[in-house]
Parts: structure tokens; sequence; C-alpha cells
């Protein structure tokens, strides 16, 4: 039987909750903190507003059991991307008693749909051992120039008077 997917709604925050600990956990080999928890909780009651960022669920009777998100932003235009919009895909888990049921697979291809139905022109994410065959199978593939990145701790350490 084919995944369900649609369009996540504030109702779906406890299952969502849920997977993205799932995830986290399993990324960083450990259980999150209270502190990790409360921040998660607090993202989807109060900093996503319902459709941005775009998320997309699996449910499965009551429970979601998966879900993905991209969001999108406005850069500069290009010939590769004329309308300049971009996304970021993350939060692509599905509970762990249901892989390797296609619902991967389902989330990626809504989501891509919808960027696709949206004009966004550049789709970046960050693969899990577990998720990269997918993304290459689905056209991902690895940039073609050097991505740096600088996190918090780096900005709060940078001398920009010296």
């Amino acid at each position: 039987m084919e995944p369900v997917i649609r369009m996540a709604t504030k109702a779906d925050i406890p299952g969502m909750v849920k997977l993205r600990r799932e995830l986290l956990e399993y990324v960083r080999k450990a259980p999150l903190s209270d502190a990790d928890i409360a921040a998660i909780q607090h993202f989807y009651t109060t900093v996503w507003n319902g459709t941005s960022p775009a998320y997309f669920v699996c449910p499965i009777g009551k429970a979601i059991v998966g879900q993905a998100a991209v969001s999108v932003f406005p850069a500069l235009p290009s010939s590769k991307n004329p309308s300049g919009l971009c996304g970021y895909v993350y939060d692509v888990s599905v509970m762990s008693s249901e892989r390797r049921k296609g619902i991967a697979r389902a989330l990626i291809t809504a989501l891509l749909w919808f960027c696709k139905d949206h004009r966004i022109g550049y789709l970046a994410l960050d693969a899990t051992d577990m998720g990269e065959p997918l993304y290459r199978s689905l056209g991902f593939k690895e940039p073609e120039t050097v991505f740096l990145e600088l996190w918090k701790d780096g900005l709060d350490t940078l001398d920009v008077d010296g």
C-alpha cells in the first residue's frame, strides 16, 4: 500500500516532536537533554506557523510515522535558478518501526513536487548515512563548490574589529 502523505497541521505537533527527538537521538547517538526537547517543542508551537516551513507528514491511524520539511528563502536569481528561490530540506525522519516501507521516498517526493510547483530552483540538505542513498536516487548530488559553515560558537568568538 502506498504511504499517504499530507501537509502537517498544528494538531500533528505531538507526533512531530516525537519524530524529531528520535531523529536527533539517532544522529547524536545520545539521549536529548530537557533543554533540547523544550527547544523542539518551542519551535513547533511558537516558531512554526503551520505553513512555513512546509512540513509533510505520513499518518498511520492517529500516529505521525514520518515527516519532512523544507524552508524556502530568496536569493539572487541566476541562469541556474531564475526564480532565486532556494530551499533547505531537513527534519526527514521515519519512525524506526516503519522504515523500509517507502515512507521517506514518498515524503521527499511530495516535498520535491511542492518545490517544483513553487518554482524553487535550488535545494540543499544534510544527509545522514541512512538517507544518502535515497537522496542520490532522487537526483541530489554533492555541491560543485566548497560548502563552508560557521556556527554560533564561532560567531561568538569572532573578533570583527581585529
